[in-house]
């Protein structure tokens, strides 16, 4: 019977993960939660902003007040869907100095026809130590 119970709980803790992560890729956004020594939550995201022009997003988060907190953001493009090429025209970098957090959005001009992504580094240094992580998001296409 306790061996029963026990099952039924993993089962139910399962499940209960898996619609998490579905929740936040359904979403749009790829979103990062590790144990790490400073960054806390980090993620970007893209959007179809219109007449051949995307929106890209992208945050870090740190546990506490750091010297330097950054996100940058690169645009990639697929004609497949899979094999990715960053447009090395398209980088911005957001930075804050003191900070908990951080937030970047630009605008790119797209050319039609294409699957587009955000990537993004996410970077926080403290007292002379530097910690980088880097998220993806969901592809859309641009017709």
């Amino acid at each position: 019977m306790k061996r029963s119970l026990v099952l039924v709980l993993c089962l139910v803790g399962s499940l209960i993960l898996a619609s998490t992560v579905f929740a936040a890729e359904s979403t749009g956004q790829n979103v990062g939660i590790m144990a790490t020594q400073y960054i806390t939550k980090y993620g970007c995201s893209i959007r179809d902003a219109g007449n051949n022009t995307v929106q890209m997003t992208g945050f870090t988060e740190a546990n506490d007040y750091v010297d330097q907190i950054s996100v940058t953001l690169y645009l990639q493009r697929s004609s497949d869907g899979n094999n990715w090429s960053t447009i090395l025209s398209s980088k911005y970098t957001e930075t804050d100095y003191n900070a908990l957090d951080v937030d970047a959005t630009t605008y790119e001009s797209v050319a039609p026809g294409y699957y587009y992504r955000t990537k993004a580094v996410h970077q926080v240094v403290n007292d002379g130590y530097t910690e980088s992580k880097i998220s993806y998001s969901l592809k859309i296409h641009i017709d």
